[in-house]
């Protein structure tokens, strides 16, 4: 289980002792030493150490506000090739959030620690958008992440000589579990199952009343409450869905 703290003078430590993995990530390094808590208590961009049970500093990302900016006449057209749905009242301003470093230790690499992170950094940028309006993430993406991004719902919309422009859209959380995109560990199933199970309980449904509400045997709700693994990422979505519930507001 993870637990985060904002970066502050006090992890010094933990930052230079944080070990990067290739030569590409020397910019994320001198990111992290040198600039990410002067722009933190400036306010320009929020960094977030995340430790594991042994106070290890395993990863950080750092978020700031950030702005997409269409042509007028390629609005629908952006919109079109992505299945996204966006404003067509001539906006061509949208709202983002850029997920401007992001990084694992490379001795904790391939542990799910990316994952985990990625969930929080798209539940940050929910909670904005349910508060001011958040239309994308966006992330500057090194040529050795492109594929984890685009796994996790990110969409390449163009190329530089060192950066592939990746976007994520906002509300597309729904979208992404159900083609199955979305990687959710086992953890985070666990939890979106106890607070399926707590609007259940506050709802007043039995097993039985939930089951025939899903559609599914008073077996299959029973399972899912009282199992010590994880459930399915579809039955959780059948769940929420019969109990009014998104997805987003569960993760």
């Amino acid at each position: 289980m993870l637990t985060f703290d904002y970066i502050s003078s006090s992890y010094t430590g933990h930052l230079n002792n944080f070990q990067f993995g290739s030569f590409d990530e020397n910019t994320i390094k001198e990111f992290l030493l040198t600039k990410a808590l002067y722009f933190h208590e400036l306010q320009t961009a929020t960094t977030r150490l995340y430790f594991d049970e042994d106070q290890n500093l395993v990863g950080f990302f750092t978020l700031h506000n950030d702005l997409i900016e269409l042509e007028r006449n390629k609005v629908n057209e952006f919109g079109d090739k992505y299945g996204w749905e966006l404003p067509n009242d001539e906006q061509y301003y949208f709202p983002a959030i850029k997920l401007h470093y992001f990084a694992i230790d490379k001795r904790y690499r391939g542990l799910g620690y990316g994952k985990h992170l990625m969930q929080e950094i798209i539940e940050i940028a929910t909670d904005v958008t349910q508060q001011s309006g958040c239309n994308f993430i966006t992330i500057e993406a090194l040529p050795n992440s492109v594929e984890f991004y685009h796994k996790r719902g990110f969409k390449a919309v163009s190329q530089t000589s060192e950066f592939t422009i990746m976007v994520f859209k906002l509300g597309e959380i729904e979208k992404v579990f159900v083609e199955d995109q979305f990687e959710v560990d086992e953890t985070t199933r666990i939890m979106m199952r106890d607070k399926l199970i707590i609007a259940k309980d506050q709802l007043g449904y039995t097993h039985l009343e939930l089951a025939n509400r899903v559609g599914v045997d008073e077996e299959v709700i029973e399972n899912f409450e009282f199992s010590a693994s994880a459930p399915d990422i579809k039955l959780i979505k059948r769940i929420a869905e019969a109990l009014n519930i998104e997805l987003a507001q569960l993760y």
